[in-house]
This record gives structure tokens, C-alpha cells and sequence, in this order.
């Protein structure tokens, strides 16, 4: 397939987006600090992004290798195995088993939601030396619709202004209005619900835009898209390049959506001013890896969205910007995404380790953080890994007692360890992370006898794995 052009697409945002008033719109010439554009697809693992799986054909996301030949790729970043818990890490700094969420929430049925005692991101840039407004669009997806004003959740946690939808594209606060999708979805503007028919990323492109355009700096945008998440569809034809009839298959309407994704944050990011942009960091990342109907071989579909195998939890992760400096180099640094706090934090002079609880029972104790500020690596890729080990974790039920179901993963240079705990059950995995595969290949703990080199990775694992989870909650 051949990149689309966004050119076409940028010059009539601000008439098609719904504009309101907003308290981040601020007149007034821009004061001291950067801004800080962070952006999170849905579902698009390193398998499904170019420049970072070599089997990736055809190209699906030139305007995301196009910001990596500009920025800093972290090839050994990791997420949560579902959607919500790793936005709820990227917004605290925190690992699941601190903050709760430990699976996605069923939004419409559910009264789980990020607990307002976290202090989240725009919280903490409260903080800064610098006036910073920040502000959020698209997928929220940290909140349950059986509660009381989930459509205020977003302003609840710290952002001046919202406007999206607060979870995927078929749940809504309201009722009725079927069939839904992304054509026709529930928006939340800060605080009021509407029915949009609006193509939903599209929208969200629309609204980062105008927040750009109406907000002085500095300014924190927080923009997340719906794509590639179900429900599979054919995005509008301005939006891929594929033929896709009745008889699409999965694979190729998932690739259709992802496709879409990166033409609307190709969109995005050539819409921003230069002048601007200057001043700008961006952050790119996905939320957890790719669906097994998206996954082709040699991926494994099995070892997908879900799961704590490569497939599932490692995502692409992009630092462009100012502090970049060197354009299109790769650091092996082992990340997460829940560094994505102590980072914006650092890039807004805000000293984490000042930070304290603001909200229950901790209230006025230090903020415990899991995250590292990735600045570093940033200016200097080269620099080796600020961890021996990389840990993630899902769980379920949402809650911080009583989970039924447990997988934990942790790794360093040479070798990972899965643990599924399931009914008082514990599944342990160990693996090989071979340089020139694309995932852990086959456990070595099946095969009954150890090599001297895997005895003792596993003695190492065992010891790392047991201090993690003896440190959380």
C-alpha cells in the first residue's frame, strides 16, 4: 500500500469539529515551558507497526515511522496486556496492583473506575513552575457508566477540559441509539453527552487540533485514539487504501483501521504549527499489542492481546522533539508505559519526588512511583538500560484484593519468566528472548532439563519475580 497524504486533509479541520467553549480555550501571548503531545493508539503492537517488525508488510503506518526517523523508538517497551490498566499506569506512574485496574473495563455494566485518591498526570503538572493547561481527547476508558456522572470522570482526574468518548465505540451512558460504531457513537464535552456521527478518529484529530489552535502554551494534550480496537469495519476510503468489499476478512479490516490511525496522527501532526512544534515533545505509544485476528505469521496468534507474551504486552513507544538529539536512533532501554509520568513530569520541572498524596487514606505521604523519566535516553540513546528487569502484570477481577486470575511477566537482557496464577494454581513459564525471533519462542521449563546459562537465568527470574511482587500491594 501507498502512504496517503495528508496534505488534503489538514486545511478544514476547525469547520468540521464542533468548537465550545472550553476552560482550556486561554487568550494571551504563550508563557515559559514546552508543550507535551502524547499520543496512545488502541491495539497496534509492534507487530502491526513498520520500523519495528521487519515481517510488517505491507506498510501500514508511514506517518509513525516518519515521526521514529525524527525521534528516539524504544524497541523493549512494555504494557499492560488490555486497555484500561495501561492507561490507567501511563496517568498515575503506577503499576496495577497499586492503582487497581488490572483488566479493561466493561463500562457500561461496571462501577470500577480510577479511584480519585490517585494523583494522576495533569494533577501532578499542577505542580510545575510553569502554567500548564491540560486537556484530553478521544478514548478514555478508566471509568464505569453504573456510578454516579461518569462523564465528568475526565475533569474529575485533573483535566481542564475533555471531549471523546469513555470507552469503546459500542458502550454509551445513554440508552438506544443502534446500530453503534464508529460512525455512531456517545460523546462526552466536558461533562455534556451527545450523539455524533462523526467519523470517531477522525473527531478525535478534529478535537486535538482545535485544542491546539485555541489553547496557549504551555499546554499537556493527551490524545487517544479508538483505532484499532473493535468493532472491525471499513474506515472511510480518505482513510486507507485498500478495496475492501462485504467480503473483507478480519485481518484486513483490522489492518484498514490501522492504517486509519496512523493517517489521522499523520493529520494530527502535520496540522501543528511549526512554530509550535518547535516547542513540542511527542510522545507516541500504544496501549497493549495487537488482537490475534490482526496477527500474522511469524507472530503467533495465541501469544496476542491478553497475554503477557511479547505479542500481547510489548508496544511501540516514540520520543520526538526538542530534547531529541539524535533523529532516528533506537535505545534497547527496558521501559513501560506508566515511565510516560516521571517523563512529562520531568520535561514540566516537576520534581516527583516532592509529589504526595492528595486524596484517602495516604493522604499527605510521599507518591510512590513505578515509572522512570525516559528523558534520559531521549538525549542519549546509548546510555544502557535505567533497569535489570522489566515487569508487567494484568489481573482480574478490577480491585486490589480477591483476584481469581493473575499473569505477571518479568525479563532482563537474555531471558523472561511468565507466572499465571489461577485459583490458587500457578502456571510457570521460562523463556529464551532470542535477538533474531519475534517472540519468546519455546519454554524452556517443558523441556525437563536446564542448560547451566537457563539454570541460572531462572534462579535470577525467580528472585526478581518474588522482591516485584513482594513490594506491591
Amino acid at each position: 500500500m501507498l502512504p496517503i497524504s495528508v496534505a488534503a486533509l489538514v486545511g478544514s479541520v476547525l469547520v468540521a469539529c464542533d468548537r465550545h467553549p472550553s476552560s482550556c480555550d486561554a487568550d494571551g501571548p504563550a508563557g515559559a515551558g514546552e508543550n507535551i503531545l502524547v499520543i496512545v493508539s488502541d491495539d497496534i503492537g509492534v507487530d502491526q507497526t513498520d520500523g519495528y517488525d521487519p515481517y510488517s508488510a505491507p506498510s501500514l503506518t508511514p506517518n509513525i515511522t516518519a515521526l521514529a526517523a525524527q525521534g528516539v523508538s524504544f524497541r523493549n517497551a512494555y504494557a499492560s496486556p488490555t486497555c484500561s490498566p495501561s492507561r490507567a499506569s501511563l496517568l498515575t506512574g503506577r503499576l496495577p496492583a497499586r492503582h487497581g485496574i488490572g483488566r479493561w473495563i466493561y463500562a457500561e455494566t461496571s462501577t470500577v473506575a480510577l479511584d480519585p485518591s490517585e494523583l494522576t498526570l495533569p494533577e501532578a503538572l499542577a505542580h510545575s513552575p510553569y502554567d500548564i493547561i491540560s486537556a484530553a481527547v478521544g478514548k478514555w476508558h478508566l471509568v464505569g457508566f453504573d456510578r454516579t456522572s461518569p462523564e465528568l470522570d475526565p475533569l474529575d482526574q485533573g483535566f481542564d477540559c475533555y471531549a471523546g468518548s469513555l470507552a469503546n465505540p459500542l458502550e454509551a451512558v445513554g440508552s438506544g441509539h443502534m446500530p453503534r460504531g464508529y460512525r455512531h457513537w456517545e460523546k462526552d464535552t466536558d461533562g455534556l453527552l451527545s450523539w455524533k456521527r462523526r467519523y470517531m478518529s477522525s473527531d478525535t484529530t478534529d478535537e486535538a487540533l482545535a485544542r491546539i489552535a485555541h489553547t496557549r502554551s504551555p499546554w499537556f494534550l493527551y490524545v487517544a485514539y479508538n483505532d484499532a480496537h473493535d468493532p472491525l469495519h471499513i474506515p472511510p476510503a480518505r482513510l486507507h487504501t485498500g478495496s475492501l468489499g462485504g467480503g473483507a476478512t478480519d485481518l484486513e479490516l483490522y489492518q484498514a483501521m490501522v492504517q486509519a490511525a496512523d493517517t489521522e496522527i499523520g493529520r494530527l501532526l502535520a496540522g501543528i504549527p511549526e512554530n509550535i512544534r518547535s516547542n513540542t515533545t511527542i510522545i507516541y505509544l500504544s496501549d497493549n499489542g495487537t488482537p490475534a485476528e490482526g496477527i500474522t505469521e511469524p507472530w503467533n496468534s495465541r501469544r496476542s492481546k491478553g497475554s503477557v507474551y511479547e505479542g500481547g504486552v510489548r508496544v511501540p513507544l516514540i520520543v520526538a522533539g526538542p530534547h531529541v538529539s539524535a533523529p532516528g536512533t533506537v535505545s534497547d532501554a527496558l521501559v513501560h508505559v506508566m515511565d510516560i509520568f516521571p517523563t512529562v513530569a520531568e520535561l514540566a520541572d516537576v520534581d516527583v519526588s516532592t509529589l504526595q498524596v492528595e486524596d484517602g487514606e495516604q493522604a499527605g505521604q510521599p507518591l510512590l512511583l513505578d515509572g522512570i523519566s525516559l528523558l534520559a535516553w531521549v538525549e542519549d540513546p546509548s546510555l544502557p538500560s535505567g533497569r535489570e528487569f522489566a515487569y508487567t502484570e494484568g489481573f482480574y477481577p478490577n480491585g486490589t484484593v480477591d483476584q481469581i486470575d493473575y499473569r505477571r511477566t518479568l525479563r532482563d537482557a537474555t531471558h523472561k519468566l511468565i507466572w499465571h496464577d489461577q485459583n490458587g494454581t500457578r502456571d510457570e513459564r521460562l523463556y529464551w528472548l532470542d535477538p533474531d525471533a519475534v517472540d519468546e519462542g519455546a519454554d524452556l521449563l517443558a523441556a525437563g532439563t536446564l542448560s547451566k546459562t537457563d539454570a541460572a537465568a531462572l534462579d535470577r527470574l525467580r528472585a526478581a519475580m518474588n522482591a516485584q511482587v513482594s513490594a506491591l500491594p
